[in-house]
């Protein structure tokens, strides 16, 4: 009897361990793009040349920072990480994933870590069509 319990001991703790959050200081995209930090998405129409324009416009207009990634080996996937200030870590940014459909049309999804963010979140995505709307992040966390 007391065999069988601690090999389903094990078992539950390998399930719950699976579910943890990732912790702030080693997150990373991927634990990002989970659903429990998805926050919103957006659908228009556009290329990823046009984002990068809107991206260079919103930094000059508003001082955001961002780090642009493409996926390795795929040409209608895309990172946008925005930053409240340079080299913020990504539990205080908010991620962006982009689809690019060949009809034209891009899907934005937003993701962010910190329930604070979330509304930054959202108006990141909205500075993707209006790039001279400024997300507004709350205050830093982590000091420089």
């Amino acid at each position: 009897m007391r065999s069988s319990f601690i090999p389903l001991s094990v078992a539950a703790l390998t399930v719950l361990a699976g579910c943890a959050t990732p912790n702030a200081t080693q997150l990373t995209i991927s634990d990002l793009e989970k659903e429990r930090f998805y926050v919103s998405e957006a659908n228009f129409m556009g290329s990823f040349v046009d984002i990068q324009r809107t991206l260079n416009t919103n930094t000059a207009a508003c001082g955001t920072h961002y780090t642009w990634r493409l996926e390795p080996n795929e040409v209608h996937y895309a990172n946008v990480v925005y930053q409240p200030y340079a080299q913020a870590p990504l539990s205080e940014s908010v991620l962006v994933h982009l689809t690019h459909y060949s009809n034209g049309k891009l899907k934005a999804k937003s993701y962010t870590y910190l329930a604070e963010t979330q509304s930054a979140a959202r108006e990141v995505l909205k500075s993707l069509q209006q790039p001279s709307l400024c997300p507004s992040f709350p205050e830093r966390r982590t000091q420089p």
